[in-house]
């Protein structure tokens, strides 16, 4: 079974929004205002190079949201800590949910949520969550005899309340 990296998932996603070849790939970006060599395109679905900059994700995210490829804010995550560039700001979030249909399809907010469902939950976020992250929420749920969805609950609400 192979990794999954920054690489191959940009690939996948890259195929399943339908572009053929890396050309086309660089077209959809060029249209966004990123422009690329196919060769960059290349480095990046290998591994081998990884942009710097971090708008250049937020624009990789636009393009296949508006493909319909990336459809839930675990996924956009999931692509930007695969990189190593942590997840979504809230304003980042704003701004793409701003462009299409990116669903907040594991809803912690509401509150007819039982905690076992959020835990459930939280164990398939924790796929993408970084090691620390999920360190951060054991220390913190231990800390105050609650569980790491009360935790995770609280930073969302904190982080939404804070903007």
């Amino acid at each position: 079974m192979q990794q999954i990296t920054f690489g191959t998932l940009l690939k996948r996603y890259r195929k399943r929004a339908g572009f053929k070849t890396l050309a086309s790939f660089a077209d959809a970006l060029a249209d966004e205002g990123l422009v690329y060599s196919e060769s960059i395109l290349s480095r990046w679905q290998k591994g081998s190079r990884l942009p710097s900059d971090r708008k250049v994700y937020i624009i990789i995210l636009r393009v296949f949201i508006a493909y319909g490829v990336i459809k839930n804010i675990y996924q956009a995550n999931q692509l930007l800590s695969l990189a190593n560039k942590g997840f979504l700001s809230s304003i980042e979030l704003k701004e793409l949910l701003g462009e299409g249909d990116l669903e907040l399809d594991m809803n912690l907010y509401e509150e007819d949520h039982d905690n076992d469902e959020i835990e459930e939950k939280l164990v398939k976020i924790s796929l993408v969550l970084p090691k620390n992250m999920s360190k951060y929420l054991d220390w913190v749920s231990g800390q105050y005899e609650t569980s790491k969805a009360e935790v995770f609950r609280g930073l969302i609400d904190n982080d939404i309340n804070s903007n």
